[in-house]
């Protein structure tokens, strides 16, 4: 029988993106796992990610990586780590964040 695992993995390759699901899922704690491509968006991500090189030509040595990385994930998460990617979400990408962006750039759009 399958069993869940605290834990979120997205090995998209999606260049620059700053995917809302990984926003999401550190805004739960959840330690996060991602394609090092993934924090070229943000680069503070990489202190509250776990990441790891996804190469189409070796799937099975990424494969390899990827459980490691999984691994470590899990053998070293913390309550306290949880709250500070949790706390890093909410200051980062929270409402009252996104609307003062919001607001920054319609105002800036209005007064040209």
């Amino acid at each position: 029988m399958p069993r869940s695992i605290p834990i979120a993995s997205f090995s998209t390759l999606a260049t620059g993106a700053r995917p809302l699901v990984v926003q999401e899922a550190l805004s739960t704690g959840l330690p996060v796992i991602c394609n090092t491509e993934t924090i070229t968006a943000d680069a503070a991500l990489g202190d509250h990610i776990f990441h790891a090189d996804v190469d189409l030509s070796d799937p099975g040595g990424t494969a390899k990586i990827w459980q490691d990385v999984i691994a470590t994930a899990l053998a070293t998460d913390t309550a306290d780590k949880a709250r500070a990617r949790a706390g890093f979400a909410d200051e980062r990408y929270g409402w009252p964040v996104a609307i003062a962006r919001y607001r920054a750039l319609l105002e800036t759009i209005t007064d040209m």
